[in-house]
């Protein structure tokens, strides 16, 4: 079954929020394979919210912008 848009949003929005924290506790950049591990999420499910790094990198940088904005 898949998600609605709200739901995947919702999702995406909370790994994003994840990686964020992983990268403020890490000071590095978190890799996408770490990022997929620690997400919780199978990697089917993963991939399904985030079709690429770039896409996961943007989806950091606007969870990240969002409260300057």
């Amino acid at each position: 079954m898949g998600l609605t848009e709200t739901a995947r949003e919702a999702e995406r929005e909370r790994i994003a929020r994840h990686v964020l924290d992983l990268v403020k506790e890490r000071g590095q950049e978190i890799p996408w394979t770490v990022a997929m591990a620690e997400s919780g999420l199978t990697r089917a499910r993963f991939e399904a919210l985030f079709t690429d790094y770039d896409d996961l990198f943007d989806a950091v940088a606007q969870t990240w912008l969002a409260p300057h904005m």
